[in-house]
């Protein structure tokens, strides 16, 4: 535990500017246990405060069932450490809703951003393991599935980023670095589109790769400013058995100042739902009692998805919106 107490101290004595880096700085030649803090779905929140009402006055009980280790925390709380990671990457909470959906999206920024690091760096490091994979206690914060078995937002970034092949995107030298990770036993062909978000969103490359089979290897450099850094750039990568989406940007989300996401259900089934973007959306959160597809995932402007669920409720309603900073 030791270790992990220099990582909280970030999150509670800096402004977390420069949180992507730190996040990556972690990397070593097998990473024997990351901690991922984030806050569980709507519906598990729910029925841990049964008789309260889920408001901004449910402090005391949010804190009830966020586990600490007694003789590690003294100054302060995993709870604390939520919070302040949470607004500080991604702005002041506007409401309830607002509050507990960046408590989650800093879990998968973690583990999104950590995963991609290990992947990139594939050989100089076999691994990482993340503390853990579900709580075995009704608890707010420290694993990838919840008490009553939902995936958190960390599960989905950890089943993007553990997918045989992926992109990623790094800078050094002000170059956009794109990384493709090919964990197969066999080389892959795609094809990878660069788009860049600003005041719309532009594609600005499109080109065919190859990669070798059990690499991780840069296979384009694109030139970009110091402005350009401020924009958020996003890397398409398709082919057979091939379908990935990498984002990249320098600043705190918070600092971007995304346009407000305007996204629309289209239709519902039992086991489905599809959903079209008429702006970019950075995250767009999933909120019923399943196991979604995909969760937490990124949508440029006329794009459309279905993304299939699996529920035990005899009834499941899914609730969409999205992160707006």
């Amino acid at each position: 535990t030791k270790f992990l107490i220099p990582k909280f101290k970030y999150f509670m004595e800096t402004d977390m500017k420069d949180y992507q880096q730190r996040f990556s700085e972690g990397l070593s030649r097998f990473g024997v246990e990351e901690p991922i803090l984030g806050a569980p779905s709507l519906c598990t929140v729910e029925k841990f405060i049964t008789g309260k009402k889920l408001d901004n006055n449910s402090e005391e009980i949010w804190r009830f069932h966020t586990k600490n280790n007694g003789d590690a925390f003294k100054t302060f709380e995993i709870y604390d450490c939520m919070i302040e990671g949470a607004w500080k990457l991604f702005g002041k909470f506007t409401g309830v809703s607002d509050k507990l959906l960046k408590m989650q999206y800093l879990q998968y920024e973690w583990v999104r951003i950590t995963m991609e690091s290990y992947r990139r760096n594939k050989w100089f490091s076999s691994g990482i393991l993340y503390w853990m994979l579900n709580d075995c206690w009704p608890a707010f914060g420290w694993a990838l599935i919840d008490y009553n078995c939902i995936p958190k937002a960390g599960w989905y970034a950890f089943k993007r980023s553990a997918k045989g092949v992926i992109a990623s995107i790094s800078e050094k030298d002000n170059y956009l670095q794109i990384h493709i990770c090919n964990d197969s036993a066999e080389p892959k062909k795609g094809q990878l589109k660069i788009y860049r978000v600003k005041d719309d969103v532009k594609k600005v490359s499109e080109l065919d790769f190859t990669q070798k089979a059990n690499t991780s290897e840069i296979v384009y450099k694109l030139g970009i400013t110091e402005d350009d850094k401020n924009d958020v750039w996003i890397c398409d990568v398709n082919g057979k058995s091939i379908n990935d989406r990498a984002v990249w940007f320098s600043a705190r989300p918070q600092d971007i100042k995304f346009k407000k996401p305007k996204i629309s259900i289209l239709r519902q089934t039992d086991d489905s739902i599809t959903l079209a973007a008429k702006t970019y959306v950075h995250a767009v959160r999933l909120e019923a009692e399943a196991v979604f597809d995909d969760n937490y995932f990124t949508m440029l402007p006329g794009e459309e998805r279905t993304i299939h669920f699996k529920t035990q409720a005899d009834e499941c309603t899914v609730k969409v919106d999205a992160l707006y900073v």
